[in-house]
């Protein structure tokens, strides 16, 4: 099992990198072996899930444009941080992203890239919180994970993801996400590893 580190606020930033590679499927043939039909690729997985997202619909008196304008501000702030740090934004949903750093080819710092971009996204929605921008009335707290490991990528072509991605990289992401607490980033050792000077780290237990 992964074993997690708590992210709290990064020790000393880093330049972001400007610009977003050409993340598709043509590109990704270009590095990592073949499966049958996709590719098995070592990626860094970023879960951002929005904290509390079930009972909005209740807190927020079923005003649906009111939950949709807390989506979309979601979806626009992982697009921009992912962009920013040379990720690609893989899914979305309602509370929900998943992005994808390491495409077309893994880089030395594919995993500190996607710590960077989830605390820019925490940052940001604190801040749409803060100034109430959405009209909302909300806290808007998000919770992440960040694991590095092998995928096995296929284009998707009958929903809204760009590639399905199976692998243990998605499943512990997904859980690692699912055990943070409100505003804090759960990274496993294997994703962290050379980057720990980087960022202020708690050690937390290990998942089982």
């Amino acid at each position: 099992p992964a074993r997690p580190e708590a992210l709290r606020l990064p020790r000393r930033s880093r330049r972001a990198r400007g610009g977003v590679g050409g993340n598709t499927m043509n590109e990704a043939r270009t590095s990592g072996s073949s499966g049958a039909d996709g590719q098995f690729r070592h990626a860094t997985v970023l879960f951002l899930d929005l904290v509390g997202y079930s009972e909005m619909p209740t807190r927020l008196d079923g005003d649906l444009e009111a939950l949709d304008r807390i989506s979309e501000a979601l979806e626009q702030v992982a697009h921009v941080v992912v962009s920013r740090y040379h990720g690609l934004v893989n899914e979305v949903r309602g509370d929900g992203v998943v992005a994808l750093f390491g495409l077309p080819g893994v880089g030395e710092g594919d995993a500190r890239d996607a710590i960077d971009a989830a605390l820019d996204a925490h940052r940001a929605m604190q801040a749409l919180a803060l100034d109430d921008a959405l009209g909302v009335g909300l806290p808007l707290e998000l919770h992440s994970g960040v694991h590095s490991g092998l995928v096995l990528l296929r284009r998707a072509t009958r929903d809204h993801r760009i590639f399905r991605v199976t692998g243990d990289a998605t499943i512990v992401a997904s859980r690692l996400s699912d055990a943070a607490a409100p505003g804090e980033i759960l990274v496993s050792a294997e994703a962290l590893s050379g980057s720990e000077a980087f960022f202020e780290v708690t050690r937390r237990a290990r998942l089982d």
